[in-house]
């Protein structure tokens, strides 16, 4: 179920819920302070579960991420109603996914301006929006409540109680959209849930002939405006880097880089991968 993340986030959008939030103090404060930050390097409140890097459509990207020796995913994950799909590279603990606004696919009433959010973070080169969105997950033995407000996004088919908790406000068009998955959702590695216990029974997916096993750090360049709320309460409550640069890279370490090499795979995509 995890490919319906990027329904939910889009989605989040056409939804009435709270209105766009104002970090609270604490929590903002905090992490432009770098307070958060000095406790994350030792006990995250929050892990990476997923990196989503929107692409053209038909995810012609997909040849340079197989060049670079990674496997892509058998399924093709179509978003009915939201307009877009999905591949996704899948890891040991979390996974890479690759999506685009996709005509082909319904658009339902009311969520034109979802499909519309795909078709402009696919065009992220000219149209200004960012091409990145950030899923995290509770770390082990993290608490259920954060310290900063989301907005919950849910569905008929989430486990009772669940939600995905949208950090990014509504109206930020300019930074990567940042959510926090539901532990019955996470990307962890662990069998815990029907989600993951789906995800890891095809273990074929996890075999990259580029030797790519789990992912152990992820760095995000943006320019300055996409540097949002969102993105430093992100930075001081997870491992995740954000860095001012002049334009929009991420960059994702495999297994500590014990391998030594370098992937660049830009100018297909703004990504850079260390092994």
């Amino acid at each position: 179920m995890n490919h319906f993340i990027s329904i939910l986030i889009a989605g989040a959008l056409a939804m009435t819920m709270r209105s766009d939030f104002v970090p609270r103090a604490e929590g903002l404060d905090a992490a432009r302070s770098g307070g958060p930050s000095a406790h994350r390097k030792t006990a995250p409140l929050l892990e990476v579960d997923h990196v989503m890097i929107h692409v053209a459509p038909g995810a012609p990207e997909r040849k340079a991420l197989e060049r670079a020796g990674f496997k892509i995913a058998p399924e093709r994950n179509d978003h009915e109603g939201q307009g877009s799909s999905s591949i996704t590279v899948e890891f040991s603990n979390g996974f890479l996914e690759l999506t685009w606004r996709d005509t082909s696919v319904s658009v339902s009433p009311g969520l034109e301006r979802v499909a519309m959010r795909f078709q402009r973070q696919g065009e992220w080169r000219t149209s200004g929006w960012s091409p990145f969105g950030i899923g995290l997950r509770r770390s082990p033995g993290a608490p259920d409540s954060l310290p900063f407000p989301t907005r919950a996004v849910r569905a008929p088919w989430m486990r009772p109680g669940a939600s995905l908790e949208i950090v990014s406000a509504t109206s930020d068009t300019l930074g990567p959209r940042v959510w926090v998955v539901p532990v019955s959702m996470a990307a962890n590695g662990v069998p815990e849930s029907e989600s993951e216990r789906e995800r890891l029974s095809k273990p074929n997916s996890f075999i990259h002939a580029n030797g790519a096993r789990s992912i152990t750090a992820v760095r995000v360049s943006a320019p300055e405006s996409g540097l949002t709320p969102a993105t430093a309460l992100a930075g001081a409550y997870s491992p995740v880097v954000f860095a001012k640069s002049a334009g929009w890279l991420v960059e994702i370490t495999f297994d500590h880089g014990h391998q030594g090499r370098t992937r660049d795979l830009r100018p297909d995509v703004p990504l850079i991968c260390r092994l």
